[in-house]
């Protein structure tokens, strides 16, 4: 096997036949993802795409980066990893332990830059892969951390979605609450949803952005969409899957006025719910009815319509997620230090410790 460093341009119609033959074909490892975050919000970083070849096919990825710091030590991260989820190396299954101890090999042996440790958040780990590290920390000595941090809350659909309202959601006084709600607000007037399609797109999205930077600006919460690089960089996946017919960009509406937008994507079988607006000035009207949870629903029912395996609600720790019957999943914390460099930084701890006992020795 022959592992290099390419770019996204060289495998754009490459990366997404592997990642289909891969055991971690999600949204947030497709090749219109990561080139979106690459294109919008990259610095400084080093990208560090490495590919594992066998016979000129190629079997693996490896979609890295290097942040550098004189400080503190260069440091390997997955691209996107601040924002993403379900994230791993994408190997083809059929060559998967190869891949991934080809790829160990490439940043231990010969990656032409000196780092200092490796982090890995919303790491989605599996067998195989735990079978390989374990094997590189024997070979290598290396120093291995694992933690779980923001795990992603995952819906397995199964049945109907009558059913899911009746079993699925966990908490009894939730349920209950849905269906009153419902009653009280047809009573009140009227709720539609419409799906947003490539005529209106464009349109839903800014109301969309403007609605969750109001929310978030009433919660006095800090945001990603409030900035430009993260709104630019959805946007530009919203857009790819668009043409794929795989953007879900679902309206809520009470009495004709838009109440709830959220934007999914519909990737392998998962319905990735990425990201929600509510209107304030209806919460303001109507603060008994939980227009998020409505329109949070109203997504699950798509996914159950559209025959989808799971709903992904994603990272963020909202304790409507696990009423709403979501399992966590992933969001394993990787930290990775070779030997030689722990060697070291204890040398330089132990010197610096051995000057300020012999400073205190003469001062006191």
């Amino acid at each position: 096997m022959k592992t290099a460093i390419e770019t996204l341009r060289q495998l754009q119609f490459e990366w997404n036949p592997l990642l289909e033959r891969s055991p971690l074909n999600n949204l947030f490892l497709t090749w219109e993802w990561i080139d979106s975050w690459c294109n919008n919000m990259l610095q400084n970083e080093i990208q560090l795409i490495l590919t594992v070849r066998k016979k000129g096919k190629l079997v693996g990825i490896a979609p890295l980066l290097l942040i550098e710091d004189k400080e503190m030590g260069n440091q390997v991260q997955f691209i996107g990893q601040k924002y993403s989820y379900h994230l791993g190396f994408i190997a083809d299954k059929e060559f998967e332990i190869h891949v991934y101890n080809a790829i160990w090999d490439y940043l231990f042996n010969n990656l032409p830059y000196d780092f200092s440790s490796i982090e890995f958040r919303h790491f989605e780990q599996n067998d195989v892969f735990e079978t390989s590290l374990q094997s590189q920390k024997k070979k290598r000595g290396i120093i291995v951390e694992s933690s779980i941090q923001n795990p992603c809350k995952v819906l397995a659909i199964n049945g109907s979605y009558k059913n899911y309202l009746k079993h699925g959601i966990v908490s009894w006084n939730f349920r209950r609450n849905i269906i009153k709600d419902i009653n009280h607000i047809e009573k009140e007037g009227k709720i539609i949803f419409i799906q947003a399609d490539a005529s209106n797109f464009h349109a839903y999205w800014f109301e969309l952005l403007k609605l969750h930077r109001e929310m978030m600006q009433s919660k006095n919460k800090h945001s990603a969409l409030n900035g430009v690089a993260f709104p630019q960089h959805l946007f530009q996946v919203g857009e790819a899957f668009q043409k794929k017919n795989s953007l879900r960009l679902n309206v809520m509406f009470v009495n004709n006025t838009t109440a709830a937008i959220l934007f999914a994507i519909n990737y392998n079988g998962v319905y990735n719910a990425l990201t929600i607006g509510v209107n304030q000035k209806l919460i303001e009207k109507m603060p008994w009815f939980n227009f998020t949870i409505h329109s949070i629903a109203n997504g699950i029912k798509s996914a159950f319509d559209e025959n989808c395996k799971e709903f992904d609600f994603l990272g963020g720790q909202h304790d409507y997620k696990d009423k709403m019957g979501g399992k966590d999943q992933a969001g394993i914390l990787l930290k990775i230090w070779p030997a030689e460099k722990v060697y070291k930084k204890e040398v330089k701890r132990s010197r610096f410790e051995s000057i300020l006992t012999k400073m205190n020795r003469i001062f006191n």
